[in-house]
């Protein structure tokens, strides 16, 4: 992946997203603080029961479900306006006194040894008759409150996984007794883990859980549907008819039948109607979104494959103009020296000719590749050495070039300087190893030496030294310098002719075989 590529970050809510976030989760904890603190101090310190009992006839939220509510809710909201060392310490001073209360009355009331609880231990007087109790739903909605609470006061960040867990499952719970609560209110009386929750601590806590939440929008679920890609906008869109469409017809459902307009099972059979029709849209809604998506990704790819293949096209017309232009230089210097007296200076002009050949061939080499960024060494060296032997003469002198390099690419800088260096030292070679008559081999050879490290290597068997590189000549001052570029060691020794070796840090990538770049 391009490292100037940055993919879009799902869960990016953004300053102005947060900040209203923040606001929402602040008020529902503001209502329920005021809504368990009302029933604690009003229904039942002050005895005003139509606030305790709903209708009369609803369960109660009992006090120890009010306290726990109150000090959870409190803690949470002093550690969202402040997160010190002091909010968290009371966050979890709060969760091991609330989760100690929530755990010995679930206890207690599934074994029915106090059926009240820890509420009717402390004040027997007001539960006599009653069938008020921290309900097991309750319980376990505050033992998961007390989870989430001890992950969110952690000072490295909530552990997300068992965080969103517990904040979730406790809101998925709450929420079941409130849609109960609208639908069938009769049925939740008689499921056990439900019967003594009340619609109160049902909103009570569904408030809670959402607060907590959102405390971590960046994480699970929300991060979906609070993010800026084009799924989350979709799941916006949906989320809203996928609840509410359903809840609604089931209520239009329930009052349809209390009136007498249809029975039970034409309820049924419209409500599943319903629903179908309601699933069928979102689905279609949601293909909508996705041939969108996809019409605008294959736009937004025609037009960089466009872009891309006009830019290949520029670099190759440019690479075009650079290789002639440097032909037109090869002409010109070979004008030149016919024009130059002296045999010393017409050499000079032809050695300066060789290396604008050399640079030539690495631009055809470009042009020829299916990168026009790196080249295919071995294929350049063969051409370069093809090259200087032409221009040399070297077969007529009964002089060959043989070449024996890795097929492997290597980027248009390091190709450039390795040409250099071949177009010196072979000429090098041509020039001073071989007297008048006689013959010989001039070896070129590239390759790894070892993972990290690669070796180009230039040998001749002829009679005279070739590369004399303390004399001092412009030759030896370019060898020695490109030797440099590639941040590489030259040694040279003599014996049955000269051998001339670079090693220098690998900057290649293998050869697949196809043609195309292979991996490091």
């Amino acid at each position: 992946m391009n490292a100037g590529w940055k993919v879009p970050d799902n869960q990016a809510i953004g300053a102005n997203g947060g900040e209203r976030l923040r606001m929402i989760r602040v008020v529902l904890l503001t209502i329920v603080i005021a809504i368990a603190a009302s029933i604690a101090a009003i229904g039942w310190v002050l005895g005003y029961d139509p606030l305790v009992h709903v209708n009369g006839k609803a369960p109660a939220m009992v006090p120890t479900t009010a306290f726990c509510l109150l000090a959870l809710t409190g803690a949470h909201l002093a550690l969202h306006l402040r997160r010190s060392d002091a909010s968290r310490a009371a966050m979890l001073c709060v969760a091991i006194g609330a989760g100690t209360i929530a755990s010995v009355n679930l206890v207690a009331v599934v074994s029915g040894w106090w059926p009240h609880g820890i509420d009717g231990l402390l004040w027997p007087a007001l539960f006599a008759g009653t069938r008020d109790a921290m309900a097991p739903a309750t319980a376990t909605c505050i033992l998961l409150a007390v989870v989430a609470s001890v992950e969110l006061r952690r000072t490295g960040g909530p552990r997300k996984r068992l965080f969103q867990f517990a904040a979730t499952s406790g809101l998925a719970v709450s929420a079941f007794a409130l849609v109960a609560y609208l639908l069938a209110r009769e049925s939740l009386s008689n499921a056990m883990p439900f019967a003594a929750m009340s619609v109160q601590t049902a909103v009570a806590s569904a408030m809670l859980f959402a607060a907590i939440v959102l405390a971590q929008p960046g994480g699970g679920w929300l991060s979906v549907l609070f993010g800026s890609l084009g799924g989350s906008r979709i799941s916006r869109r949906l989320l809203p008819v996928v609840v509410l469409c359903p809840l609604g017809l089931a209520v239009l459902g329930n009052f349809a039948t209390r009136i007498g307009w249809i029975d039970p099972g034409m309820r049924l059979v419209l409500l599943t109607v319903l629903l179908m029709a309601v699933g069928a849209a979102a689905v279609l809604l949601i293909a909508i979104g996705e041939n969108r998506y996809e019409a605008a990704h294959l736009r937004n790819m025609l037009t960089l494959e466009k872009s891309s293949e006009e830019k290949e096209r520029l670099l190759g017309e440019i690479y075009h103009r650079v290789r002639n232009n440097l032909q037109r230089i090869d002409a010109m210097l070979a004008f030149e020296s016919a024009q130059v007296p002296g045999a010393e200076g017409r050499d000079a002009f032809v050695a300066m000719s060789h290396r604008v050949r050399a640079l030539a061939v690495v631009h055809e080499a470009l042009m020829r590749s299916v990168s026009l960024s790196r080249i295919e060494i071995a294929d350049y060296l063969d051409r370069l050495s093809q090259e200087i032997s032409r221009s040399r003469a070297l077969p007529e002198r009964g002089i060959h070039i043989s070449c024996q390099v890795e097929r492997m690419f290597v980027d248009f800088e390091t190709a450039n300087t390795m040409g250099l260096l071949v177009n010196e030292l072979v000429s090098d070679a041509a020039v001073h190893a071989f007297p008048v008559g006689q013959q010989g081999i001039i070896r070129v050879s590239f390759g790894r030496l070892d993972a990290d490290t690669c070796v180009l290597a230039v040998s001749d068997d002829g009679v005279n030294p070739a590369a004399d590189l303390d004399r001092g000549g412009v030759g030896s001052r370019i060898i020695r310098s490109l030797a440099r570029q590639l941040r590489g060691e030259l040694r040279v020794e003599v014996h049955d002719g000269t051998h001339v070796t670079i090693t220098f840090p690998d900057m290649t990538t293998r050869w697949d075989g196809s043609g195309a770049n292979g991996s490091r």
